[in-house]
């Protein structure tokens, strides 16, 4: 009777030392698991996620916090999708966007849709990753949504961080898009600004007309590197 009891308390005492060794970012993994999709613990433990992904316990533990926050990206409740996407974003690194990048792909998105978009675009400047650029060149060329085509623009300036051969491509597609809105006066008066702005964060020049630009470029784009620096 006696080692029967010994037994027991030694199997309990095992039990609650083996659950005590998780690491924050195990309890949050598995808490993920056993969460019912759509809700609000789901969403507060991505939050979680992200927190934890900045310090893991080990390279193995960052992996499964991004993993778990990708698969989050795929499910059917917008905002568990809007919490993943904002997951991503903050975790960043090269594999981010190749998870984002669909979310870029909605052009006429519906109102539930449009934060994680938006919250894609951000992450996308972030990211400059020269994958994104395409994507980032449909939305701002659609402009079915002033906002989303102002911010497509915006992250397009962050790419400024590109090599230097890379970056002279896209300062192209930038130039040519931007001339064709110019194009439509009233296209043009909404996505002025945006559209400069663009321009003046890829080139590290403040001018004020597409035409200023297209003159500098002339000259600029046969340099070995226009941008200096």
């Amino acid at each position: 009777m006696v080692r029967t009891c010994v037994f027991w308390i030694a199997l309990l005492c095992a039990t609650v030392a083996a659950e005590e060794l998780l690491t924050p970012g195990e309890e949050v993994l598995r808490a993920l698991e056993s969460a019912a999709e759509g809700s609000r613990e789901q969403i507060a433990l991505l939050r979680e996620a992200t927190e934890l992904y900045r310090y893991p316990a080990t390279a193995a533990e960052a992996e499964a916090l991004f993993a778990a926050a990708g698969k989050a990206t795929r499910s059917k409740n917008p905002e568990v999708r809007l919490a993943a996407v904002r997951a991503i974003s903050s975790m960043g690194g090269a594999k981010a966007a190749a998870i984002i990048e669909p979310f870029l792909r909605e052009t006429a998105p519906s109102p539930e849709e449009r934060p994680a978009l938006l919250t894609a675009i951000q992450a996308a400047g972030r990211l400059h990753a020269p994958t994104l650029i395409p994507s980032l060149l449909a939305l701002a060329k659609s402009g079915k949504d002033p906002t989303i085509a102002d911010q497509a623009l915006l992250a397009l300036g962050q790419f400024h961080k590109l090599p230097v051969r890379e970056r002279k491509a896209l300062v192209e597609k930038v130039l040519a898009l931007t001339k064709s809105m110019s194009r439509n006066r009233r296209k043009w008066n909404r996505m002025r600004a945006p559209g400069l702005r663009c321009l003046q964060m890829l080139t590290g020049h403040k001018l004020n007309s597409v035409d200023l630009f297209a003159e500098w470029w002339k000259v600029a784009k046969d340099q070995k590197n226009p941008f200096g620096g």
